[in-house]
């Protein structure tokens, strides 16, 4: 909270681990102390590791998929409607925005993701959902005019947020093999752009994506510069920008060449002062943190 109390900074998380542990205990037996010792330590660790991170994308794509869709979005909907001391307890009802009844604070209010790994699909799933189903949700007979009000009112709102979503190794590349693309795609400018045909129809102002990947993180991956347009809904906005970044420093293995712990790659973001230094100060600002001035550079790209 600022000295005046008149802003205050709310940090929200949220674990899906519970509801994957259990798809994720049949892999318990191949590391356990029964099995493992005829592995070697390394290739052991790496298993592990494996076991636990490739695991859940396949659980999520699962059973589990409604679950963690709706744990996430009703966690969403509690942090943009209400204030804190407002918030449900453990086992309330889910959260909807015909709940919603102040539009000026949440048009004041700033919102910001922080991801990892798996986490850059589950959001965006999240947000595809809820530009999918919002229309069909206000229409329905069963809500009353006052809950059909407010919901239009936050959809109003909505259409004029920027919301940045820092995305920390990053997979939507990956997670996206296989799978359909939305049902409105390569439509940016209709959407997008003020004076466009559906501008009217957008649902955010803009979504901000701001990818970070580690070269040396295996299940972590860079977005094309397509990626937008081919992949994302037009009627969220999406701006992406790549982050990439050496999150663990290479060793030399006795001169055969380097080498990078693939494990600490993937999940060492988070203690990195340069990828905290982007998150909190950007990069060609007077707020810019010391360590990203002096070791980031910024290229941009241009539509030809």
């Amino acid at each position: 909270m600022n000295d005046t109390g008149t802003q205050e900074m709310l940090f929200y998380e949220l674990s899906w681990s519970e509801i994957t542990a259990p798809a994720k205990a049949t892999l318990a037996y191949d590391t356990s102390g029964e099995y493992e010792y005829k592995r070697a330590d390394v290739n052991h660790l790496l298993k592990v590791f494996l076991n636990d991170r490739v695991a859940d994308p396949m659980a999520y794509f699962g059973e589990s998929h409604e679950k963690i869709l709706r744990s996430v979005g009703t966690g969403m909907c509690w942090m943009a409607i209400n204030d804190w001391n407002d918030l449900p307890p453990k086992g309330a009802p889910a959260c909807d925005g015909f709940q919603f009844t102040n539009p000026q604070e949440y048009n004041e209010d700033e919102f910001v993701f922080v991801t990892h790994s798996l986490g850059s699909r589950i959001v965006t799933d999240v947000f595809q959902q809820a530009a999918e189903s919002v229309l069909e949700m206000i229409d329905k007979t069963s809500y009353t005019a006052q809950e059909r009000n407010n919901q239009l009112a936050l959809l109003d709102a909505q259409r004029n947020k920027e919301i940045r979503v820092y995305m920390l190794a990053n997979q939507l590349p990956l997670l996206e093999l296989g799978g359909s693309p939305p049902p409105v795609v390569g439509q940016m400018d209709a959407y997008c752009k003020r004076g466009g045909g559906h501008y009217d129809e957008r649902f955010f102002s803009e979504l901000s994506i701001i990818a970070f990947s580690d070269p040396n993180d295996p299940l972590s991956y860079a977005l094309p510069a397509k990626y937008a347009d081919d992949y994302m809904d037009s009627r969220l906005c999406p701006e992406i920008v790549n982050v990439s970044v050496n999150v663990v420093d290479a060793i030399d293995l006795f001169g055969l060449g380097e080498f990078v712990n693939p494990m600490a790659a993937h999940s060492s973001y988070e203690e990195d002062d340069r990828v905290i230094g982007l998150i909190v100060g950007g990069i060609g600002f007077e707020t810019t943190d010391p360590a990203v001035a002096a070791e980031c550079r910024w290229l941009e790209t241009v539509d030809e």
